[in-house]
Parts: structure tokens; sequence; C-alpha cells
């Protein structure tokens, strides 16, 4: 098998979910995912996908390898 070798590092933040508190009244979740994006998106080490980027790499997937995603 062949080593798969990223060109560079790079990672994304899709969401979190406030199990602690379904209603997450106080945006917790959506708060700590930008504050991730942000702070790790300040790297010289690592790139950030944007929420845009990711949207549109979900888009061109096959439908079956997205269930469950949504």
């Amino acid at each position: 098998t062949k080593e798969a070798i990223a060109q560079e590092n790079s990672m994304a933040i899709m969401f979190f979910e406030n199990m602690a508190d379904p209603e997450d009244e106080g945006n917790i979740a959506p708060i700590v995912t930008s504050a991730l994006n942000t702070d790790l998106g300040e790297s010289e080490y690592i790139r950030v996908l944007s929420e845009q980027r990711q949207h549109d790499i979900l888009k061109e997937w096959p439908q079956r390898s997205r269930s469950g995603l949504e």
C-alpha cells in the first residue's frame, strides 16, 4: 500500500452539538466552533478549511458517501 502524504497540514472544524443543553439558548455550540476556527486559523502551521469550502466539498461527494452527515 502507498502512504498518503498531504501537501499541507489542514483541518476542518465541522460543528459542535451542545448535548448538555439541547435547546442551546446561549448558542454555545456555534460560539465554540467559531472560536476554534478563528484561533486555529491564525496558526502558521495549519490551514483551517472555511465553512464554505467544507460545504462545497460535501456537495461534490457522491450521495452514498454523505449519508449521516446532513
